[in-house]
């Protein structure tokens, strides 16, 4: 009976790996901001809660039979401040649901760091949902269109519908960015990044079979290929520095083996990248240019959420306005403006700032720090890089994707040290 537990919460950890990216949820309350529907306010319940939730019961049930005792002192202190500060958020019911997401994201990587199971079993669990996602945000692109599926937790993305995530060629034409299964192209961005990074090192790895390194690399060229049809710059550049410092670190400590391997992978990568670049010319400069219509725009609602979240900071920098509750305090100092106007600001660091606090802040920090001290230089890189990528967007935190995705990495990271094997 106690074989048969252990081999159930192994199973419930690879089954979390995969159902991660997958958005299935109950809609438990809608939420609403001046009469639309805001995704930041609405409080569901997802597949993957109901999986992890079944795995923490039946951790703590068999706790004995676990490993790694450290006390997580830096979780608790920080889930401590998310509870406390629901006592002055103005959305209490909200705060809550924002701490119980908290609680779940921090009991998900407890979960994973004092279980016994397959580490690269966990690996190509989430790589196998990243092929999966890859592959249907390609077709996303390709199509020009989407579809709805309360089984999947996918919604329908129109180019035509203002508020769906685009991108504007200089004649005016809209083009739909890949969503993949997830609520917008950044975080399918983000996801594939992470999946490219995590294809590459198995690649590299010294006892990675010959065929097992053609079936990574041909996953990498779809999240290679996902990864561009989302769009997303901040993702485009979290894969380029992670490339680029790993190539310049294998040159430094002369690792010629793997210097070989990296270089064919950064000229595969520069390669493909050029070639879907050329044919997408129309919609890769406005990108990177910046000043078609659309992006104009959005470069100027971007200015003017840091300007309205530095003044939000400065009457609430030290305990925050509590969690989830920006788009209400927003509410509170800008009035009668459509739902979509009330999303955070675009940094996930000014946005745990603006909801916890300085206090909020510095213990969330100071998880990055504990893991990234003791860690090898290459898991110090992907950490490194996914901090560096955390500040150009708030999805992150502000969805729930995203902060089990952070917990996540974190965690990856602690054993991703395939490189030195």
């Amino acid at each position: 009976m106690m074989i048969k537990r252990d081999k159930i919460l192994e199973y419930i950890i690879y089954l979390l790996a995969f159902f991660l990216p997958w958005q299935t949820r109950w809609i438990i309350k809608p939420g609403v901001m001046n009469g639309g529907y805001w995704e930041y306010g609405t409080i569901s319940l997802y597949i993957f809660d109901l999986i992890l939730m079944a795995g923490i019961i039946l951790y703590v049930w068999h706790k004995n039979n676990s490993i790694n005792k450290n006390k997580p002192w830096p979780f608790i202190l920080f889930g401590s401040i998310i509870l406390i500060n629901v006592f002055w958020s103005d959305n209490k019911e909200l705060a809550i649901f924002y701490f119980v997401r908290i609680i779940l994201a921090l009991g998900f990587y407890v979960l994973l760091s004092r279980t016994k199971f397959n580490k690269l079993y966990l690996i190509y669990s989430f790589l196998a949902a990243a092929l999966g996602q890859a592959i249907f945000g390609i077709w996303q692109f390709l199509a020009q269109t989407t579809f709805a599926s309360k089984y999947l937790g996918v919604a329908l993305h129109e180019a035509g519908v203002l508020g769906t995530s685009v991108v504007e060629t200089a004649n005016g034409e809209r083009w739909l960015r890949a969503y993949g299964g997830l609520d917008h192209p950044n975080m399918f961005g983000g996801f594939m990044a992470l999946a490219a990074i995590l294809a590459i090192n198995l690649v590299l790895r010294e006892n990675t079979r010959k065929y097992e390194k053609i079936i990574f690399l041909t996953a990498y060229i779809f999240y290679l290929n996902a990864l561009f049809f989302s769009f997303s710059r901040v993702a485009w550049a979290g894969l380029a520095v992670y490339l680029l410092v790993l190539f310049i670190y294998i040159l430094i400590k002369k690792k010629f083996v793997l210097q070989k391997k990296m270089l064919y992978i950064i000229l595969f990568t520069g390669i493909f990248m050029f070639i879907l670049g050329n044919i997408y010319s129309s919609l890769l400069l406005p990108r990177i240019s910046n000043n078609t219509r659309l992006e104009i725009i959005s470069s100027q609602e971007r200015l003017n959420d840091y300007a309205r979240s530095i003044n939000i900071i400065k009457d609430n920098w030290l305990l925050g306005v509590g969690a989830g509750n920006y788009g209400v305090e927003l509410n509170n100092r800008v009035s009668g403006q459509p739902a979509f106007f009330y999303q955070p600001a675009h940094n996930t660091w000014l946005l745990i700032l603006i909801e916890t606090g300085l206090i909020g802040l510095i213990s969330f920090t100071s998880i990055f720090y504990i893991k990234i001290k003791p860690a090898d230089w290459h898991n110090k890189l992907v950490l490194i890089v996914i901090m560096l990528m955390m500040l150009g967007d708030h999805w992150w935190w502000s969805l729930h994707f995203g902060v089990f995705f952070v917990f996540f990495i974190m965690y990856v990271a602690k054993i991703n040290n395939i490189i030195n094997k």
